[in-house]
Parts: C-alpha cells; sequence; structure tokens
C-alpha cells in the first residue's frame, strides 16, 4: 500500500496516532513510518518536559506557531528556522521544530513510494497495539530529555544515574561526558 495521503498513516503502527491520541504510542515502532512517528512523540514528550523544567507549560502537539518559509535540510536547521519565525516563544520553536521535521520526512517517504505496510494499520482489523507493540511499563521512572530539537528524547534518569551527555544517554557510575560529548572513564588528559 503506497501511501497517498497524508492522513493514511492516521492510526498506524505503534506510534502514529494523532491529536488526542498522540501520547498512546508504545512499544518497538513496526517501519520507518512509525519510527518518525516515535520520534515526533518523544519531541512532544521533551517539549513538555523542558517546559516544566522552565516553570512554563508546553503542549507541542497543540500550540500554534509560524511556519518558517525556506526549506531546512540539516536537524538544525529546523530548529534555527522556527527560531526565527517565533522569536521569544519556546513551545512554539519547539511545536514548530517537531512538526516540520516530522512533516518533511514524512513527505520524503511519499516521494520515494515507501510503502505503508496494509497489516499496520489499525481500521484493517488485524493490527492491534496492545498484543502488536509490547507491553506498556506500568513503572514510571522520573525522566529527563537528551539531544537537540527536532530529535531530542525522553530518558529514565534512574535516580541520577542516568545522564545525557549532548545526544547519547549513559551511566553516570561508569562514564563521564567529556567536551566534545565523547564519552569516557576520566575527562582528564593523561600527559
Amino acid at each position: 500500500m503506497t501511501m497517498q495521503r497524508f492522513d493514511d498513516i492516521k492510526g498506524y503502527g505503534c506510534w502514529c496516532s494523532f491529536d488526542g491520541m498522540w501520547r498512546t504510542g508504545h512499544g518497538a515502532p513496526m517501519d520507518e513510518y512509525d519510527t518518525l512517528c516515535r520520534q515526533l512523540h518523544n519531541c512532544y514528550k521533551c517539549a513538555a518536559i523542558d517546559g516544566d523544567n522552565a516553570g512554563s507549560n508546553c503542549e507541542a502537539a497543540v500550540e500554534a506557531y509560524v511556519l518558517p518559509n525556506k526549506k531546512a535540510n540539516l536537524h538544525s536547521h529546523f530548529h534555527n528556522r522556527c527560531s526565527r519565525v517565533n522569536r521569544g516563544n519556546l513551545c512554539a520553536i519547539r511545536a514548530c521544530t517537531c512538526e516540520t521535521f516530522f512533516v518533511v520526512e514524512i513527505l520524503e517517504k511519499m516521494m520515494k513510494a515507501y510503502d505503508l505496510n496494509p497489516t499496520f494499520v489499525h481500521d484493517h482489523g488485524g493490527f492491534s497495539r496492545d498484543s502488536d507493540c509490547g507491553r506498556v511499563s506500568s513503572a514510571e521512572s522520573e525522566k529527563e530529555c537528551c539531544g537537540y530539537y527536532p530529535l531530542r528524547f525522553p530518558y529514565p534518569t534512574e535516580d541520577g544515574n542516568k545522564q545525557c551527555c549532548y545526544d547519547k544517554v549513559y551511566d553516570a557510575n561508569e562514564m563521564g561526558c567529556c567536551p566534545g560529548g565523547i564519552l569516557k572513564q576520566s575527562c582528564q588528559n593523561n600527559l
């Protein structure tokens, strides 16, 4: 089933649910479309976590924003372009970055005629998020975010044992985050 319309991914796989249902995603992504939906979900989650950490509320999935008028071709460009046109509104900048990246990536897959797997479509009766995507963990640990928008993602801190180094999560009991995002047991130069 070749994707012809953007609506074709609504209710698809483990992560492609939108509007008020975006929080229901879980499990391993089923394919490349589902992976992009999980990235959007993670970006939304981090917009909320980062907003909370800054003392403000951010619901990126419903935040209004201004779209940039130039195409971005690198991950950092999405954030930079969204920052310029939504100056001063961090939630709008994050929402713009998350969604613009997502739409561009989905459209690129559509243009390359990357096929949707009809067995992952919820409305066709064969796909069950509960059985096909794995169990949802009931134990919620404190989460922080790692990486850069639009590929920022939440991770469990495990009481501070897990930390972020640029765009990698590491065990702080075993490694340290050195300049340039290099993980080592010690960041000191041994001269």
